[in-house]
């Protein structure tokens, strides 16, 4: 079921098929990492992880550094996509108390994540959820240390809501619409998955969508219009430096949309074009707005207006939020912590000796 990495040129039908034959024999090997949930995709190995691809020129070489993209069987990628349909049919997971999840909740959780990156939540009426709850959810998926920036709490828990302050320079924390993007994009380090917990909806708007990155990937993929390797050059996009007040919070930072971390596909992005400044070439442009056009149009996506007690817990996955109308005195309210560390396989096939019944 993983991926099968290839070349960015092109490779003989013969040696794309040994290729596959090699990767599934080797996954097959490996132990299953989560049980089978409602039919979602769970025979994702525990270290079937998508190979290295980025290979860097040796010091002193001058040759050009071109990234390899990957390639999906279609067979997998047909059975990829099932799965993640599935996961658009059922989202959402009912539990008792993110503090403590019980087997049956955890796997469920773990299935959405395998199937889609991402897992919905929502918990029982009546019970309180604060920062140290969120912060405990994550820690069950092995995400021990939050990530601190700059509208954090202490605890590195941010209160999402609509300031007046300083803040509110930023979009998170207006009632505008919020394009579509990946969390700390500006992030030279970048944030590999992230909590986002409701407390208070708006009165009206406020939705969110989300799209897996892989499945966003995948359709690229499949766009004989565009050159994906594109999305993987270092100077795909500059992010310009932050200024308040004349002095330089953070400087400019440039990077690639897709990328292989630790064997995993990650994703930077921004849809914000006063925020991001893309190289100004053919392949680039032509890469960029088909990923917008999939991100606009495609049915793919996951539609959710979180009410309070719901929640999502995923591997920074692209995200949009609606423009919203709130109560006077009584905003839109969410909880959201980031980590720099990736949900692995490892943590959804979980420590049962760790998970109350």
């Amino acid at each position: 079921m993983g991926l099968v990495i290839g070349r960015q040129s092109r490779i003989s039908s013969r040696s794309a098929k040994r290729l596959f034959r090699l990767n599934k024999s080797a996954a097959a090997r490996q132990p299953a990492a989560v049980a089978r949930d409602a039919g979602l995709l769970t025979i994702r190995p525990v270290n079937a992880a998508i190979p290295e691809s980025r290979r860097r020129p040796r010091a002193g070489r001058a040759d050009t550094y071109r990234p390899r993209v990957a390639l999906w069987d279609e067979r997998s990628w047909r059975e990829r996509l099932a799965a993640y349909q599935r996961f658009l049919r059922n989202p959402v997971v009912n539990i008792a108390d993110p503090r403590r999840l019980s087997r049956h909740e955890h796997r469920a959780l773990s299935a959405r994540i395998d199937a889609a990156n991402m897992a919905l939540y929502r918990v029982r009426a009546g019970v309180t959820v604060d920062h140290d709850a969120v912060l405990a959810l994550g820690r069950q998926f092995g995400l021990c240390h939050p990530g601190r920036h700059l509208c954090a709490a202490r605890d590195a828990v941010s209160n999402v809501t609509p300031r007046e302050d300083e803040r509110g320079r930023y979009i998170p924390y207006t009632r505008r619409a919020l394009s579509w993007h990946t969390d700390g994009y500006y992030e030279a380090g970048g944030v590999r998955a992230f909590i986002l917990h409701c407390v208070r909806q708006a009165v009206a708007g406020g939705g969110n969508r989300f799209l897996d990155h892989e499945i966003l990937h995948g359709l690229l993929e499949r766009d004989a219009g565009i050159d994906l390797g594109a999305l993987y050059d270092e100077d795909a996009f500059v992010i310009p430096a932050n200024v308040v007040d004349g002095v330089e919070i953070r400087g400019a930072v440039s990077g690639a949309v897709f990328d292989r971390i630790d064997g995993a596909l990650t994703m930077r992005y921004s849809a914000r074009q006063r925020h991001i400044a893309w190289k100004d070439d053919a392949r680039t442009h032509a890469a960029t707005s088909a990923l917008a056009r999939q991100l606009t149009h495609s049915p793919l996506v996951c539609s959710q207006r979180l009410e309070p007690g719901m929640g999502i817990i995923c591997r920074n996955v692209p995200h949009c939020r609606e423009a919203f109308v709130d109560e006077p005195g009584a905003g839109r309210l969410l909880m959201r912590t980031r980590y720099p560390q990736a949900i692995t396989p490892a943590a959804l096939s979980a420590n049962a000796d760790d998970l109350a019944e």
